[in-house]
């Protein structure tokens, strides 16, 4: 009896771009050497082998880490700004320093990031909101004592 090979069909592989579990890639347990490896594969055009779950999430961090660090040193700008108004008496080098370098920051974070421009309305008053909490417990003084509106415009932080 003559016996005949069944020729199966594959399928052709298909790429897949779903993320390699977290303990392959290392994300969890060595996140600098999954960050080479990442772009190492993303160097090599191995698009298939990226953990793209995970790029996804760092991308979106690192966007919002720029505008973090931008609302940081505006409200850092804005503290020292009540501080050195309301009480001028106790103002120091220290705080003219640190009103000079946030300056510096804020005009290097949008040179860096131009879009950020789009949102630096919103930004100012929520840095606003803090600094007048911050600069109300630094000095001792009431909270009411600090206007609710803010006295300084956006513009005056850059034209300085």
């Amino acid at each position: 009896m003559k016996t005949t090979k069944k020729t199966v069909k594959s399928s052709p592989k298909r790429l897949s771009i779903a993320a390699p579990r977290k303990e392959e890639a290392g994300y969890d347990k060595d996140f600098f050497k999954w960050v080479d490896t990442q772009v190492n594969l993303l160097k090599k055009g191995k698009l298939e082998k990226l953990d793209v779950k995970n790029l996804i999430e760092e991308i979106e961090s690192l966007g919002k880490r720029e505008r973090s660090a931008l609302r940081s040193q505006i409200t850092n700008w804005l503290m020292h700004m009540l501080k050195v108004k309301y009480q001028p008496e106790k103002r120091t080098r220290s705080w003219d320093i640190s009103i000079a370098n946030a300056r510096v920051e804020i005009e290097w974070a949008l040179k860096d990031s131009p879009s950020l421009n789009h949102m630096m309305k919103d930004i100012f008053n929520e840095s606003y909101k803090a600094a007048r909490l911050k600069a109300a417990s630094q000095t001792k003084l009431d909270i009411e004592v600090f206007p609710k509106e803010c006295l300084w415009k956006i513009t005056d932080i850059l034209s300085e």
